[in-house]
């Protein structure tokens, strides 16, 4: 990989920011502490001959501006014989599903839009920033397969299924006949997010959505 700088890794001290080469099979442990509690994810790297693995947490690619946001992983494993990669983008959240039951109640509806835009965005964004440090490989000819996930305590999804069709049935309405007051104040609100409701759909289905199985 030339002109890219990549660190030998050392399990018991990783910094943020930095490409770390994993040589060799082993157990890479991540964590995120907060004031009240932590959350751990362990990546199992479980290499072959002619194998290697990149590591990276809140990564930034040097050539990209500073208003694009980090994901918390990404992984690599890089077989230069089959010359295959195998990446994961991943971002642990404590709880994705914080949005009231109830949609017509308040905010709730904006928030969730908000949310899933939030989680779409930085996704996207780390997918921009491992290509960086991947094009000196696929210009050689490897293939790439890409998985993006969210590490999470509490995911409901179809808390998120209600709302993409709640949204649907607000702004997707031939008429506001029938509806209420405050679901008419609603709709007239979330005109500006249409469109937004795919985005809940390809957070379910383009994600890979996992518990945190291992928290203090």
């Amino acid at each position: 990989m030339p002109n890219l700088q990549i660190k030998d890794i050392n399990s018991k001290n990783i910094s943020k920011n930095v490409l770390y080469k994993v040589p060799e099979s082993m157990r890479i442990q991540f964590v995120e502490s907060h004031e009240d509690k932590c959350e751990r994810v362990f990546l199992d790297y479980q290499l072959e001959d002619e194998q290697f693995g990149i590591y990276a947490t809140e990564y930034r690619a040097p050539v990209i501006k500073k208003g694009i946001k980090t994901t918390d992983i990404i992984a690599c494993i890089i077989d230069e014989k089959q010359k295959n990669i195998y990446t994961l983008v991943a971002d642990v959240k404590s709880n994705i599903s914080s949005f009231s039951d109830d949609l017509s109640k308040g905010a709730a509806l904006i928030t969730v839009i908000k949310e899933v835009r939030d989680f779409s965005e930085q996704i996207e964004d780390g997918l921009l920033h491992k290509e960086n440090f991947l094009m000196y490989h696929k210009n050689e000819g490897f293939n790439e397969r890409c998985e993006m996930a969210i590490f999470t305590r509490n995911f409901e999804c179809e808390k998120f299924r209600d709302a993409a069709k709640y949204i649907e049935k607000l702004l997707y309405e031939d008429s506001e006949k029938g509806q209420v007051l405050a679901e008419i104040v609603m709709k007239r609100n979330l005109m500006r997010y249409k469109g937004e409701e795919n985005g809940f759909l390809s957070l379910l289905n383009k994600s890979c959505l996992s518990r945190i199985r291992s928290l203090i």
